[in-house]
């Protein structure tokens, strides 16, 4: 039994009360592990749930016909700073690639401003090109997040980049 798919969400700092984030873990055998973390990343609940062989094996499709997503920058910094982290694994045959990102979900705003603001010094500055490239990356990935979501969808899974829950019994 081997992963092929896993994300995690996390805050930067951690909050008041005993919810930090979450991990989601899928199995090459259909198995999908559930994690409720702190922000010590102690585990304050763990469930198990299982889906079929079938979207197993149309995720790891997914995957591996997006094999560029190996070639992303490992850290996508969209320039938010802070808030909540997510983190991304994606397995293909013996490779491995993990993402974090940082408030991925503004990344189609923060591309609005890039394009209207700072286009014009593209060409010549460094670190707006690299966060460009970032921002384009973050928006290929959560492509891929919710094919992968479409997917658990179907199995009577909901899962956002902020939530995992079930919404009926398999």
């Amino acid at each position: 039994m081997r992963c092929i798919f896993s994300y995690s969400e996390f805050s930067a700092f951690g909050n008041i009360d005993d919810y930090d984030g979450f991990r989601i873990d899928i199995m090459n055998n259909g198995t999908i592990y559930y994690k409720i973390i702190n922000i010590d990343e102690e585990v304050k609940c763990r469930k198990k749930y299982t889906m079929s062989n079938l979207s197993v094996k149309h995720i790891q499709n997914l995957i591996d016909k997006n094999k560029k997503i190996f070639k992303f920058c490992d850290d996508l910094d969209n320039g938010t700073l802070d808030g909540t982290g997510h983190k991304f694994n994606f397995f293909s045959n013996k490779k491995k690639k993990e993402i974090v990102a940082w408030n991925i979900e503004e990344s189609k705003e923060i591309h609005l401003i890039y394009m209207i603001f700072l286009f014009p010094i593209y060409l010549f500055n460094k670190d707006i090109r690299e966060l460009y490239r970032n921002i384009k990356q973050q928006k290929f990935l959560l492509k891929i997040f919710y094919k992968i979501s479409a997917i658990l969808k179907e199995e009577g899974y909901i899962l956002d980049i902020n939530k995992f829950k079930i919404v009926k019994d398999i």
